[in-house]
C-alpha cells in the first residue's frame, strides 16, 4: 500500500490521516464516502509533520511480505489438511472416503480459510500503522 494522505490532526501521541482518493480531496467540505475516516499513522522517519499537510504512506517491506505469505500459506495449508482430514471425516461421518468426498474436503477447507483471511483484512483489526513515507 502507497498512497496519499491528508493530515487531519497532530497530537503528542499520535498522528491522524485521511486517505486521499484525488487531489480535490484536500479542500473537499464534503463528508462524501470516499473521504472515509480518519486513521492513526506512524511518524518513525521523524519528518516535519503538521496538520494539513499531505503525504506519502505505506507499509514496511516487512509488514507487506508478512501479509502476502498469510495470505498464500494459509489457505494452501488449509487445504491440504482438507485433503489429510479427508478420510478421518469420512470415517467419522460413516461416509465411504472417495476421490470426490477429498474433493470436497479440500474446498471446503480452502473455502473457509480463504473466507477467514478476507475477513481479517476488511477487519478494524491491524497490527501496525501505516508509515509516512515522506512529506509533498
Amino acid at each position: 500500500m502507497r498512497s496519499h494522505a491528508f493530515i487531519t490532526d497532530v497530537t503528542e501521541r499520535e498522528i491522524y490521516a485521511m486517505q486521499l482518493v484525488t487531489e480535490a480531496c484536500v479542500t473537499c467540505a464534503a463528508d462524501c464516502i470516499q473521504r472515509g475516516k480518519p486513521f492513526a499513522v506512524a511518524n518513525s522517519r521523524r519528518l516535519a509533520v503538521e496538520k494539513g499537510s499531505i503525504v506519502r504512506i505505506g507499509r514496511s517491506r516487512l509488514t507487506r511480505g508478512i501479509h502476502g505469505f498469510a495470505a498464500l500459506v494459509i489457505p494452501v495449508a488449509s487445504a491440504a489438511a482438507g485433503l489429510a482430514l479427508a478420510n478421518p471425516i469420512a470415517q467419522k461421518i460413516g461416509f465411504e472416503s472417495t476421490e470426490t468426498f477429498k474433493a470436497v474436503c479440500v474446498m471446503s477447507f480452502l473455502a473457509v480459510s480463504a473466507g477467514i483471511v478476507f475477513a481479517l483484512s476488511r477487519s478494524t483489526l491491524h497490527l501496525s500503522k501505516p508509515e509516512i513515507l515522506q512529506v509533498l
